[in-house]
């Protein structure tokens, strides 16, 4: 399992900013897009979260490349990042960066909506932290989903 996150999954966080937000919110990820259903479900399987069947309607690729995506976010995409974090060779930065994200909502001071503004040094870490993924990815905007499917 580790081999497949490895090379066919993400991990990452994402950054949201509403406008009834005081600050941003940072959130941990872990995705698999595949079309093979039967690997997906065992990520299921193992820690729940989101799964589906996609079916390809870009006009790149074949129309029958249709897929099997799982997601996990927040804590459990930190408990996936925990379980393989030591079992990764291509994600084990990036599963790295998500456990220091849970590690400084742990912390304290998690935001939430209508909330005062987070302290400013707890806004500079996690922005950190999401800088750093989006270097690893290659790309500026915290819209994978949007991009990859």
């Amino acid at each position: 399992m580790a081999g497949v996150l490895d090379s066919e999954g993400y991990i990452g966080i994402q950054k949201n900013h509403k406008r009834e937000q005081v600050s941003p919110y940072y959130h941990e990820r872990v995705a698999i897009g595949m079309r093979s259903g039967e690997i997906i479900k065992m990520f299921y399987d193992k820690f729940s979260g989101y799964l589906a069947y996609r079916k390809n309607t870009s006009k790149i690729g074949k129309q029958n490349d249709n897929y099997w995506a799982w997601e996990v976010s927040d804590k459990k995409a930190t408990l996936v990042c925990e379980y393989f974090v030591n079992k990764l060779i291509e994600k084990k930065e990036q599963a790295q960066l998500v456990l220091k994200l849970r590690e400084s909502k742990n912390r304290g001071q998690l935001r939430r909506k209508k909330s005062k503004l987070l302290k400013q040094r707890i806004l500079d870490e996690r922005d950190l932290l999401y800088n750093r993924i989006i270097n690893i990815h290659g790309r500026k905007k915290s819209n994978y989903w949007k991009e990859k499917l």
